[in-house]
């Protein structure tokens, strides 16, 4: 080999790498936008087939961003129309999220406030700090999907009734499909939740639940239509409750059981609930401790207010004391006391509750 003859180095130049990079943008760029027009494309065919069904959706002012990694869809004032129930609603905005790689999870999240009326002129509004929904999707399916409210505020204003109000510090609600019960399996979370009619409340003024649940032959095909809870009943469906909890202080009570729909629109089942410490119901939570930080016992730190006892709590407190059962499960003390459905009609024990409404209508003739 000739004197100063160049050997090959075998690595790639700064300039073909620069290259290559350039080229894979100019790829990657290419597909964002090719998937940017084929999602604006479906949801344009989704809304124009919900519509047609009856289902009307606008997304006023939409856009579609989120280069180069994510597909992020935004509108103002998105409206919702249901003209078989006469249902609609507006709210202040909506996005929703994919990442490009992971289109299979879809993050939602909805701005209040947002208000809805029903064909009656019944009115609901709803307020919260944050509200985010996570959908997750398997060949196209929904598998999974939850919702979260933070500080959550609303209100239910029916016509010629007394109006209602919900608010809770936090609200979780999580549903997976659940194949061995043919529907759904639900959960539910409550932090600090308060509810009044009639402008007195129900209650105490802050009380944490938790629910465990499965909708048993739920039908889970999109566009159930109106006969939706029918077609739910026909199927023998029922709402397995695998635990029920309501904490307000050291008092609790906790259930399980099983609620039926039968097919006349009624409800029918029995909860078997249990009590504890309905004595102390009166009593604020146990005080945190605070650290002292210096080997010294730490002093208590003053915690919320004691609890008002309405005449509701009260009568409640007073049925499990006076007919419930010594429990035989949970700690020592606890009271049992039967609920019960029989088309509607409600008793705690023995004393009758008054009857629920049937949750669908029978057509006349069928």
């Amino acid at each position: 080999m000739m004197a100063g003859t160049a050997k090959p180095s075998g690595r790639l130049g700064p300039k073909l790498i620069l290259g290559l990079v350039l080229i894979a943008a100019g790829l990657w760029t290419a597909a964002w936008f090719y998937i940017r027009g084929q999602v604006s494309t479906e949801i344009d065919r989704s809304l124009a087939q919900m519509a047609a069904g009856g289902l009307a959706i606008e997304c006023p002012d939409r856009s579609v961003a989120g280069y180069p990694f994510r597909i992020e869809i935004r509108c103002d004032g998105p409206t919702f129309e249901d003209r078989t129930s006469g249902l609609k609603a507006t709210a202040r905005g909506l996005r929703a999220v994919a990442l490009v790689y992971q289109p299979n999870l879809i993050i939602v999240e909805l701005d209040a406030p947002v208000t809805a009326t029903t064909r009656t002129g019944a009115k609901l509004s709803a307020q919260w700090g944050v509200m985010q929904t996570s959908l997750r999707f398997r060949d196209a399916e929904l598998q999974r999907a939850s919702v979260s409210f933070d500080t959550l505020e609303g209100r239910w204003t029916p016509v010629g009734q007394p109006e209602a109000t919900l608010a809770a510090t936090r609200l979780e609600l999580h549903g997976r499909r659940d194949e061995a019960v043919e529907g759904l399996d639900i959960a539910a979370f409550v932090t600090a939740g308060s509810v009044t009619a009639g402008g007195q409340r129900l209650g105490p003024g802050a009380v944490t639940m938790s629910l465990d649940a499965s909708l048993v032959r739920l039908p889970l095909e999109p566009g159930g239509g109106p006969h939706f809870l029918a077609d739910w009943a026909d199927s023998d469906g029922r709402v397995a409750l695998k635990s029920v909890k309501a904490a307000a202080g050291p008092a609790t009570i906790e259930g399980r059981g099983e609620i039926r729909l039968e097919t006349d629109g009624m409800l029918s089942g029995a909860i078997t609930l249990i009590a504890n410490n309905l004595e102390r119901l009166g009593e604020a939570p146990e005080p945190a401790k605070a650290n002292a930080g210096n080997g010294k016992p730490a002093k208590d730190v003053a915690g919320p207010p004691e609890i008002t006892v309405t005449p509701e709590m009260a009568a409640l407190a007073g049925g499990f004391l006076l007919f419930g059962k010594p429990a035989k499960d949970g700690p020592p003390g606890g009271r049992s006391l039967e609920f019960t459905l029989d088309h509607g009609r409600m008793k705690l024990g023995a004393t009758p509750l008054g009857r629920l409404p049937p949750l669908f209508l029978v057509p006349q003739g069928s």
